[in-house]
């Protein structure tokens, strides 16, 4: 006997919502197990430093330890299959350290450095979430900082589409082009993390391996991170001074 509003109960059904609560995406034709969280949409992540570098699963030269409670990872975006848009603000004053201790000490006690805390976010957001065509990211500390995400963009969005193997094939094989005398460009395998290969490639720098990072930016970050998000606001009034 089934009650009102109730699904049945039998093996077989429950097997069924066990499949497509696990993977949605595989299981579209069962989406008559769906949940409200199945029907979100847009995204948007505002969390502090310590918190985004567990959800993106960020590991280098970075350890979680087992506070014994179960904490959301980028994982559980597979559960959301009809998310198509994520809004991502980056730490500032207001919100670099959460309520409560659930891991390793992201700030350095006498020289902490917020704009590498932030360069770990959004380098690792943008491989995460390549796939979103309506990703943002929001509240960087300057236009250089912007400027760096948005070409970061750019070769995470190439990296998703050709491995090097294809980029040979697309340079030997155009239709209505030449065959060029120059190699294809290097593009990292989408195997192989961006994260690691921009942490310690040029953009990143000797102490980038310390945790908590270090601050050795020209003008301490520290001081103007109080300003981080604001940089347009203070070019508009500039302008109209």
């Amino acid at each position: 006997m089934v009650e009102p509003y109730s699904q049945l109960q039998d093996e077989e059904t429950v097997d069924l919502r066990r499949m497509y609560m696990k993977e949605p995406k595989l299981y579209p034709e069962l989406r008559r197990f769906a949940t409200f969280k199945h029907g979100i949409r847009k995204l948007c992540l505002n969390l502090d430093f310590d918190s985004f570098l567990h959800f993106l699963k960020i590991t280098i030269a970075y350890v979680h330890h087992d506070t014994g409670k179960p904490r959301t990872t980028c994982d559980v975006l597979e559960e959301l299959p009809n998310l198509d848009g994520i809004r991502l603000i980056l730490p500032g004053p207001n919100n670099a350290h959460g309520p409560r201790n659930l891991g390793p000490i992201v700030w350095h006690d006498t020289h902490p450095c917020p704009r590498k805390l932030h360069r770990m976010i959004y380098v690792r957001a943008a491989e995460v979430f390549v796939t979103f065509k309506d990703f943002v990211v929001e509240n960087f500390f300057d236009e250089l900082e912007e400027k760096s995400f948005n070409e970061l963009r750019k070769i995470t969005d190439l990296q998703a589409r050709f491995t090097k193997l294809e980029l040979n094939e697309l340079y030997e094989d155009c239709k209505g082009g030449i065959k060029l005398d120059v190699p294809a460009p290097e593009v990292h395998s989408p195997r192989v993390s961006y994260l690691e290969s921009y942490m310690t490639g040029q953009a990143g720098r000797a102490q980038d391996d310390k945790f908590p990072p270090v601050c050795d930016c020209d003008v301490s970050c520290h001081e103007t991170f109080q300003w981080v998000g604001k940089y347009k606001e203070s070019a508009g009034e500039a302008s109209t001074g």
